[in-house]
């Protein structure tokens, strides 16, 4: 809504729409040689035209002269993520981006929705290493399992009925107002919602496969952030992580953080450390911009090699 429209675009227009504006930027990002800009005091040329590349791009959705009104970038192209998980969204990630935010709550479906999408990049002349796949995760971390366990336990005390049916009639696209809290939750309709399809059908399945009522449901939901619950002390908490790197769920993960700052402060002072130590994370960074912290190769540019 905030950007003029009363709902999202439809699936089959906004993925079409979405994959020529990515190539429209990343030809924008390349408007520019790296030579391009000469600067020559002695003989007064601040720039070599013939090192410039004019775009001219007209396609269903976009008219773009270009060239960009700026040098391109120093990571040649800025890190690229999408969301998205249903069949449009997965090609797309294969395509264009550089990494991909994904939604799965358990290892298993994780490690298949990897492999999956890792699968998809040959076919677009890419290597699965040119795409990095971060699931989000929701972390409760304490000095022990205990101080872990009453955090949860706080947060989930402070959830309002009408809070917690308000969020999840949003998150299902069902409308759960009036209905009896410890009852069933409905079925969601088999018809694909516009917008936030994949999280829809990942909550809808989880709440089906632990048979939960509507309380419990976004008692259970709310105070996770989109991901799995990974809880307990600093060694527990690291061995959930280092368990879906190890087998192939993730090449990184999101941390939800339930309560700011603390929750985040308690992160990096007692599970960081603990993930160093195994060799998980590492010690200092090693690269000047995040696409080399990422491990991604610069991009070269199209039009001048």
């Amino acid at each position: 809504m905030n950007f003029g429209f009363e709902q999202h675009m439809a699936r089959d227009k906004r993925y079409p729409r979405a994959t020529e504006f990515v190539e429209v930027v990343k030809g924008l990002w390349d408007s520019w040689a790296e030579d391009a800009f000469i600067q020559d005091r002695e003989t007064g040329q601040f720039l070599e035209p013939s090192r410039v590349h004019m775009l001219e791009h007209e396609g269903e959705h976009f008219k773009v002269r270009g060239p960009l009104n700026i040098a391109r970038p120093i990571q040649g192209h800025p890190v690229m993520f999408t969301a998205g998980q249903s069949e449009a969204g997965r090609e797309l990630a294969a395509k264009l981006a550089d990494c991909q935010f994904a939604v799965a709550m358990t290892k298993e479906s994780a490690v298949a929705l990897y492999s999956d999408i890792k699968g998809r990049l040959a076919k677009y002349g890419r290597t699965p290493d040119m795409l990095k796949i971060f699931p989000c995760v929701s972390v409760y971390v304490g000095r022990t399992a205990e101080e872990a366990d009453e955090l949860y336990k706080q947060v989930t005390e402070l959830i309002s009925p009408n809070v917690g049916v308000e969020f999840l009639s949003k998150t299902l696209d069902v409308d759960l107002t009036g209905l009896d809290l410890d009852g069933p939750v409905p079925e969601i309709s088999s018809e694909e919602a516009l917008g936030m399809d994949s999280v829809r059908k990942v909550a809808s399945n989880f709440i089906k496969a632990a048979n939960l009522t509507i309380r419990q449901a976004y008692q259970t939901l709310l105070p996770l952030s989109s991901g799995p619950l990974f809880k307990g002390s600093p060694t527990q908490v690291a061995d959930q992580i280092e368990d879906w790197y190890t087998s192939g769920a993730c090449d990184g993960l999101m941390i939800g953080i339930p309560v700011s700052p603390k929750g985040l402060e308690d992160f990096v002072d007692l599970v960081v450390p603990e993930l160093q130590r195994r060799g998980i994370v590492r010690t200092e960074y090693t690269g000047r911009t995040l696409r080399e912290n990422l491990g991604l190769a610069r991009p070269t540019n199209r039009f001048f090699g």
